[in-house]
């Protein structure tokens, strides 16, 4: 398995390979002491094709767009930290395996079937999402809760078939399409 789709605004992206041990530090996140128990040794490029062993982590704070079908199906994604993305586009990261977190504060817009399938994510910091398109988050079956403080509307089938959501918090929110906790 490899990342097929993945170029980014042909910008290299800090990607990070763990030991064993980090990568069970992994698991803990987003507690901001085990990030700092973290090397990020800078081993791999961009455009490094990925096998199953291969254990990554994204890191930018220049990125700003996460294009259509970036990360779709990429294997062992366990942590993203993208807080000056402001969109993420249709399948960007669909049906990869992020194990554990997403920092993507800054974002406004997700795009359709942006996290659909990422079964195993468990936590996603997108407060600032002002507009979500359909089926943006289906069959996340980790997902407990998630906050927007932003979003007017949550639109249809965005969480459908998430059967471990206990929690969304919306404080702005004025319309909610059909469907959307179908499942």
């Amino acid at each position: 398995p490899k990342c097929p789709n993945a170029e980014i605004n042909k910008e290299k992206i800090n990607y990070s390979i763990f030991d064993q041990k980090e990568f069970q530090l992994l698991q803990m996140l987003p507690n901001q002491n085990i990030i700092n128990q973290l090397s990020f040794r800078n081993q791999v490029i961009f455009e490094q094709r990925f096998n199953k062993n291969t254990i990554c982590a994204l890191i930018s704070h220049k990125l700003v767009v996460i294009q259509q079908s970036s990360f779709s199906n990429c294997p062992n994604l366990v942590y993203i930290k993208v807080p000056k993305c402001k969109i993420i586009e249709s399948k960007a990261f669909y049906l990869s395996h992020i194990i554990s977190y997403i920092d993507c504060r800054s974002s406004v817009n997700i795009g359709s079937e942006a996290f659909t399938g990422c079964v195993a994510l468990n936590h996603i910091n997108c407060y600032d999402v002002e507009e979500i398109s359909p089926c943006a988050m289906s069959h996340m079956q980790a997902l407990i809760s998630v906050k927007f403080n932003k979003l007017k509307k949550l639109a249809k089938d965005t969480f459908k078939n998430c059967f471990g959501l206990q929690y969304v918090e919306c404080p702005e929110i004025e319309a909610v399409d059909e469907n959307c906790f179908s499942g």
